[in-house]
């Protein structure tokens, strides 16, 4: 409508469209000028209530008003299945119903009757009698009816609910928090029932803290197997009264379980659970801050926390790892720096991998810490049976028979190995630090347990079966994985960290070398000293000193009882065992 209410100046109105209800479709010059409202169609529940209304109200009414109902739903469903538009409605039921009681037969044939009667158009469409329509899938039956029962059970049940819930049956299984209503799955029984219903509303409350359902791939198994359990913490103290399996809900895996199960993964495992107990998580936002701080445990392995729970399993506890006491049974290095004059021992070359990229005397077998004494004596104490940081169980897939074609990726290598032990424990070297075994076969076929130590690298296979010095043929395939994100916790202790570890007898030797540069002798040597001084980040610096550490050469020998490695820093006398571990030196100090 227009009009002039001011010169210059028109005025629109619009009219709301009117509302089209009947069962034609629109013609396409009508669709634009009408506001489309669909009908819900009833769901069984309630078509059962409407029948009932209807018929008398007695517990015969009831079981008649099921029957009919049934029926209907039964002759809907085959009609919508088949795209067929004519579809029965609530009065069709309300008027058969009507019918059963002016017959006053209340038999099976009576109802029968009057369904054939009443809906006699409907099954001319269908081209079937009433006896031949097909059951309707059981997710039509229910589909979108309230569950009254299991409400009330999940407000008795559940603790910490403000709102009123709705519970309702559906053809798949969904959750929706914004209007507090959870879909269940209509062909479930009621313990699947309440089962699915407790799973959606964890996951939903876990992944609303910010945190993803499943642990990161990247991480290592035993990192993984901590974020589970601190789940399973949660999830048992929340909904621990609704007898529901946390593991169903946040499953673990075998490798995971049986890593968390390992003696030295319990001081960890302690300390988190400590951690955990004190934790709030109605109070407390910022999950993800906590999942921090718990995920770091291992990187402070010689905190007081850590120590303090060592101590609790007594002889079966692992030992934190200290080179102070584990120094004095190893040995110390060769004084001799005349590589070439001393006698070359005859070994023999064992190929393991078939790869032409890595040479058999460089496989990874063993890994050794480098400790300097407060005499100067150089010490290697060897890291194969000291889990640092723990170790991890592996499950490799089982490797086919030697009569089986064996297909393997790009990065995988494949080894052979036989070895023999007195105490069932083998150790299967690697290429990488990074490498995991992720299949592998023994000859004879035996139960073996396989576990990798977390921060060596180095795997060792168990088979409690074999006899002692029993020869074992191991055949496994090893590829390198992605390591894991490094968590950094601030209140680390890096001075005792096995990778930042400078031992006394390292601090004396180079705090004299690095006030008195002006002192030495040659000019070069001043300059690399220098150079390692005054670097300017991390880089730079190993730079430096993996250039003062390459011109290694001579044959010099140390006085007597004069400080071996004060000899090697500043002589740098000797051949690549000599240079390796003033390399090392450098870097802690």
């Amino acid at each position: 409508l227009a009009g002039d209410a001011h010169p210059g100046f028109h005025l629109f109105a619009t009219i709301n469209p009117p509302e089209y209800s009947g069962r034609k479709p629109l013609s396409p010059a009508l669709k634009g000028r009408f506001r489309h409202l669909p009908i819900r169609q009833y769901n069984p529940a309630e078509l059962q209530t409407i029948a009932e209304k209807v018929l008398p109200q007695t517990p015969e009414g009831k079981i008649m008003a099921k029957k009919l109902t049934e029926a209907h739903c039964r002759l809907r469903t085959y009609l919508q299945q088949k795209n067929l538009p004519l579809q029965p409605t609530s009065l069709d039921l309300q008027n058969v119903a009507r019918a059963v009681i002016r017959a006053g037969d209340f038999t099976e044939n009576g109802l029968r009757q009057c369904l054939n009667r009443h809906y006699r158009l409907y099954l001319m469409a269908t081209n079937l009698s009433l006896e031949e329509l097909p059951e309707p899938p059981a997710l039509a039956v229910g589909n979108g009816a309230l569950d009254p029962e299991m409400s009330q059970w999940f407000y008795q049940t559940v603790s910490g609910i403000n709102r009123p819930w709705f519970i309702r049956h559906s053809d798949r299984d969904s959750i929706d928090e914004k209007h507090h209503e959870i879909c269940i799955k209509t062909r479930l029984n009621k313990e699947e029932a309440k089962t699915e219903i407790i799973t959606k509303l964890a996951q939903a409350r876990w992944q609303k803290s910010g945190l993803p359902q499943k642990p990161d791939e990247s991480d290592d198994i035993f990192i993984r197997a901590l974020y589970r359990h601190w789940q399973h913490s949660w999830f048992n103290r929340h909904f621990g009264q609704t007898t529901v399996d946390a593991n169903s809900v946040f499953p673990m895996t075998d490798e995971e379980e049986q890593t968390l199960n390992m003696p030295t993964s319990q001081p960890y495992l302690r300390e988190a659970d400590q951690r955990i107990s004190a934790w709030n998580s109605n109070a407390v936002q910022l999950w993800p801050g906590f999942w921090y701080q718990i995920s770091g445990l291992p990187n402070h392995w010689v905190g007081d926390d850590i120590n303090k729970a060592l101590a609790v399993d007594g002889d079966n506890a692992p030992e934190p790892y200290n080179p102070e006491v584990l120094e004095k049974e190893a040995p110390a290095l060769d004084r001799s720096t005349n590589f070439e004059a001393r006698k070359v021992t005859e070994s023999g070359d064992h190929i393991i991998f078939d790869t032409y990229e890595d040479i058999s005397h460089m496989y990874r077998c063993s890994v050794l810490d480098i400790y300097v004494t407060a005499e100067g004596h150089i010490k290697s104490i060897n890291l194969k049976d000291i889990h640092i940081r723990g170790v991890e169980t592996l499950m490799p897939d089982r490797l086919p028979g030697r009569d089986q074609t064996l297909t393997l990726a790009s990065d995988q290598t494949l080894g052979t190995l036989d070895v023999s032990s007195d105490n069932g424990q083998y150790a299967l070297p690697s290429l990488k630090a990074n490498d995991y075994i992720v299949a592998l076969r023994t000859e004879p076929d035996l139960r073996f347990t396989l576990v990798r130590d977390n921060y060596t690298g180095l795997h060792t296979l168990s088979i409690p079966e074999a006899k002692a010095n029993q020869t074992i043929k191991v055949t496994y395939v090893v590829e390198p994985r992605e390591p894991g994100k490094e968590t950094r916790v601030k209140q680390t202790r890096p001075a005792t960290d096995l990778d930042t570890y400078c031992s006394e007898g390292m601090k004396k030797v180079l705090n004299k070398v690095f006030t008195t540069i002006d002192q030495q002798r040659s000019a070069k040597v001043r300059e690399l000293l220098q150079a390692i001084k005054d670097a300017k980040d991390t880089d730079q610096r190993i730079k430096a000193i993996k250039a003062y550490c390459e011109q290694f050469s001579g044959k010099a020998k140390p006085k007597r009882h004069a400080n071996f490695f004060e000899f090697l820093v500043t002589r740098r006398q000797g051949s690549c065992r000599h240079r390796v571990p003033v390399f090392i030196a450098f870097c802690r100090y």
